[in-house]
């Protein structure tokens, strides 16, 4: 539920009231939205076209590569570099982010309608300030779809688990 609440600075500002474990279920959850759906800055010679590095002109490093891994073969290299790419990534986002797994849901075992050659499907676990957690099934999308006001849209589908034992 948001609030308003009075700053240090005397102004007024909105707060999510929310027990610390929700908080930390939202961190972590753009943590891992905002690492995988943000385009890092291509390595040097990754890209032919020089105009087409990407990155985020705040922080080019940011994100992932997962762009320019979708611009080759979907291999079995190709796939392992999506792998290591993701974990890496994440644990680099924040030191609460540790013991990182990302493995690929090979097709056979996830539905139907999520099978395409260009999409992969991971399980990713790992720590959250010493809490487990596990995505389930999370989708790395093939493609955008474009809503009725204009913004893209990306089917991605997962089953969140948070394990505060």
């Amino acid at each position: 539920m948001l609030k308003i609440i009075a700053t240090a600075d005397g102004q007024f500002d909105l707060a999510y009231e929310t027990k610390d474990d929700d908080i930390k279920k939202v961190r972590l959850l753009t943590i891992i939205y905002t690492t995988l759906f943000t385009d890092q800055r291509a390595p040097e010679g990754r890209v032919d076209d020089q105009l087409d590095q990407r990155g985020w002109w705040f922080d080019p490093q940011l994100g992932t590569g997962l762009w320019y891994v979708r611009r080759q073969a979907l291999s079995d290299a190709a796939r392992l570099e999506t792998l290591n790419m993701v974990a890496h990534a994440l644990e680099e986002q924040d030191p609460l982010l540790t013991d990182v797994h990302v493995i690929e849901v090979l097709p056979q075992t996830y539905d139907d309608r999520l099978r395409n050659v260009s999409r992969v499907v991971l399980d990713i676990a790992g720590l959250y300030d010493g809490i487990r957690f596990e995505l389930s099934r999370f989708t790395l999308p093939d493609q955008a779809t474009i809503d009725a006001t204009g913004m893209y849209v990306w089917d991605s589908t997962w089953d969140f688990r948070w394990f505060d034992d």
